[in-house]
């Protein structure tokens, strides 16, 4: 291999490996924020009684558009428990004059003791993604911890990206490249 060409080809791999990261996180933030934004709430799946078809650990995109009257037996609906905690559990009987669901986990016996009233209901469950509330829950609990690693694997890719090479450091010493104004 020529001189130069190794590091020349490892600043363009930390280059681009800097451009995947910057183009995830812009992901992350459009799925996220852009989404609830939108009316496509996201939350996540904290236990097992939807699995297998919502596993424990998922993301869960929401319509909020729905309303809760259009709710059919079947279908995933997310809402406010009286605890707080937003469920997500399959609708199997909408009651409109009473304003109210019945839901179930799949993997529970029978269906949930309490009817959800529409108030309650955030809307239907539309988009999943595995795993991804698991990531998201570590993210939350050490926060400090997950901005200092990508900031230190940010700078480790920046510096590899912008660090001259071995010939621009040679012309340097010499005082080559600088040039004086016009």
């Amino acid at each position: 291999m020529a001189p130069g060409k190794g590091a020349r080809a490892a600043r363009r791999a930390a280059s681009a490996a800097l451009a995947g990261q910057l183009s995830l996180m812009a992901v992350a933030a459009v799925a996220t924020v852009g989404a609830a934004t939108a009316g496509f709430p996201c939350h996540e799946i904290a236990s097992a009684s939807m699995g297998p078809a919502l596993p424990q650990g998922a993301l869960v995109w929401v319509d909020a558009r729905a309303e809760a009257a259009s709710i059919e037996p079947g279908e995933v609906v997310a809402y406010v428990a009286p605890s707080g905690a937003v469920v997500a559990h399959r609708a199997v009987a909408n009651d409109r004059e009473a304003a109210e669901l019945t839901t179930k986990g799949d993997a529970n016996a029978a269906p949930d003791a309490a009817p959800v009233p529409y108030g309650a209901v955030i809307g239907r469950a539309v988009l999943r993604l595995d795993g991804a509330g698991a990531a998201l829950a570590a993210l939350r609990q050490n926060r400090a911890g997950a901005l200092a690693a990508v900031g230190a694997a940010d700078a480790a890719l920046v510096a590899a990206a912008c660090l001259p090479g071995r010939r621009a450091r040679e012309g340097a010493a010499r005082g080559e490249g600088l040039r004086e104004g016009p």
